[in-house]
């Protein structure tokens, strides 16, 4: 992709991005289902011994 960048060759920029860009439900969706199911909380509570807390 970067040497398709390089070139500037917008025509095979855009075959590359069509050719690797698509979702297969078969296989992304049950992907995408896993990735949920096994996340994490995205935040922590901190507390500083320090400080009293």
């Amino acid at each position: 992709m970067l040497d398709i960048q390089y070139q500037g060759d917008k025509a095979a920029s855009d075959e590359f991005i069509a050719q690797y860009t698509h979702w297969d439900e078969s296989l992304h969706q049950v992907l995408a289902n896993k990735m949920h199911q096994a996340k994490q909380p995205l935040y922590r509570l901190v507390k500083y011994q320090a400080l009293g807390e």
